[in-house]
């Protein structure tokens, strides 16, 4: 009997639907930080991407005849974590096939959300970014455009980014996410609110997290030790590390659980963070990398557990 193993398992006490809606309460603070800085763009890219997750995989759920009990609150996360990654100015387009690709992905080539061994909006926005590369460029103020979804209705190429000089802001712009960004990935005062509330619930583990924040740090500080403290304190706040590491190294569907596991699989996503960083920018060298650690949490969880944990299955069988 072979034993095969593709995705780590979930060992706790939690019920499902009690992390699913704590991982959720934890998103409000990014959410409502920034409905607060984009206004109405923010609440329908919100709305939208987590509203046609869940009516996509209720019409698939409808067209396979599948009856079951799921809540679709893992298709809500999803929906809403993607759309914390978008510009502000994204078009209302690009989260309705986005939404389609991703109920395409996890309940037809994976069975499920559930068992997708990818973070299912994290590959999403890769491919998005591939696809639409030129209209996701859409960054833009927020303080005085609180009623403008001109921009939502429009699929024209833009050519706006994000400022190239983070320096020139002061330091509690950089922390409150006080400058032209993806809507709610970068507030470092936000994610930690939420991070706090997950420890709070006690629904993650905190090895992979931790460890990829001090990977990325210290190899990003002593490659660019000459660049200056404040050049690396930018990068720190601004890039979206605190994002990965508490929002997306924090899946239990796709990062391993024991503490060896999640600790290696932190520091390898840190090396591949740090090395995206110094050949590409941007949602790129963020996403890439935890991909990359996803496919291979398998391998990583089943070399890293106890023996007796991982020929249990096979003593089973024999």
């Amino acid at each position: 009997m072979i034993y095969g193993k593709f995705a780590p398992f979930i060992h706790t006490d939690r019920t499902v639907s009690y992390m699913e809606l704590s991982f959720l309460i934890a998103l409000l603070p990014c959410v409502c930080y920034a409905v607060f800085k984009y206004g109405v763009r923010a609440v329908l890219l919100i709305l939208c991407c987590s509203l046609m997750n869940v009516l996509f995989a209720v019409l698939f759920a409808k067209t396979k005849k599948i009856r079951s009990k799921r809540t679709y609150l893992r298709n809500v996360i999803a929906g809403v974590i993607f759309s914390l990654m978008l510009p502000p100015d994204t078009s209302l387009i690009i989260p309705v096939a986005a939404s389609a690709i991703m109920t395409f992905m996890t309940e037809v080539m994976f069975g499920g959300i559930a068992f997708s061994p990818v973070n299912s909006p994290v590959l999403t926005r890769i491919l998005v970014e591939v696809v639409w590369g030129e209209r996701l460029k859409g960054f833009s103020e927020g303080s005085n455009h609180w009623f403008s979804i001109k921009s939502l209705f429009s699929f024209a190429r833009t050519t706006s980014s994000v400022a190239s000089r983070v320096e020139d802001y002061h330091a509690a712009e950089l922390i409150t996410d006080g400058y032209p960004s993806y809507i709610g990935m970068c507030s470092v005062i936000m994610i930690l609110i939420g991070t706090i509330y997950l420890l709070r619930s006690r629904t993650v583990r905190t090895a992979a997290p931790f460890c990829y924040l001090v990977t990325t740090v210290v190899i990003r500080v002593v490659m660019h030790i000459k660049d200056g403290v404040r050049s690396n304190i930018a990068f720190i706040l601004v890039s979206g590390i605190f994002f990965v590491a508490f929002f997306l190294l924090t899946d239990r569907a796709t990062v391993p659980q024991n503490h060896l596991g999640g600790t290696v699989t932190g520091i390898i996503c840190g090396i591949l963070t740090a090395g995206a960083f110094e050949i590409t920018s941007g949602i790129t060298a963020l996403c890439v990398p935890v991909i990359s650690v996803n496919l291979i949490s398998g391998i990583i969880e089943y070399f890293t557990s106890d023996a007796s944990e991982r020929h249990a299955a096979v003593r089973e069988e024999t």
